[in-house]
């Protein structure tokens, strides 16, 4: 019988089956499961980042259904509450991908049949090409920086001309540099990946000990 014979609208016979069934692992709420999924994610010691943006995200989604089962939890609910949030673009791909690793988690732990943040399209988006400032305004940072701090302008300087990624200069120490080899390490527990690597480089760099 469908909705105009006077039937149950298929969209709330499903609902009505989430929130009765009962997975193998039985049934927990998204609060609870997004407390015990950050625990397991802080032991895995990863980037700081990484737990930042899952206290973030996820707990925010938390907060939202911290009551409901993560059972009951439907694609359609995930994808209103990201247009709620008027999530687009990039903002909208980094939710989707912790989503996926949250549900991943419970689907991990028979708490869920199926991730229903796999379906979600992510936005598609065309590659940047790449942009460079113009030699004449690195000069003038530089030497504005250099005037009002310098060691900022040592920062900026390994920035502009080693390409370190933000999180590495912000974690970069004076015993990264070797003055004498001219060499600057990041440390593997800096490194996106983890791996160490070393820049060669050829300016003189004031040694502040």
């Amino acid at each position: 019988m469908n909705e105009a014979e006077g039937g149950v609208p298929l969209v709330e016979a499903i609902r009505f089956w989430k929130r009765h069934h009962r997975p193998n692992g039985g049934t927990r709420t998204v609060s609870d499961l997004y407390q015990e999924f950050l625990k397991s994610k802080i032991s895995a010691n990863p980037r700081q980042r990484t737990i930042e943006d899952i206290r973030h995200r996820i707990g925010r989604f938390a907060k939202d259904f911290g009551d409901r089962g993560v059972h009951e939890i439907t694609s359609w609910e995930l994808e209103d509450w990201l247009d709620t949030m008027a999530a687009q673009g990039v903002t909208r791909s980094n939710y989707i991908q912790h989503f996926r690793g949250f549900f991943n988690y419970a689907l991990g732990k028979t708490l869920i049949e199926h991730n229903p943040a796999a379906s979600i399209q992510k936005p598609l988006k065309d590659e940047a090409m790449p942009t460079f400032m113009p030699v004449g305004d690195v000069r003038k940072v530089l030497r504005a920086s250099e005037e009002s701090h310098f060691k900022t302008a040592v920062t900026l300087a390994v920035a502009f001309f080693a390409g370190f990624r933000t999180a590495e200069l912000d974690q970069l120490k004076w015993s990264d540099i070797d003055f004498e080899k001219r060499i600057i390490r990041v440390r593997p527990e800096v490194a996106k990946k983890r791996r160490s690597r070393g820049f060669r480089f050829r300016f003189d760099m004031p040694n502040f000990g």
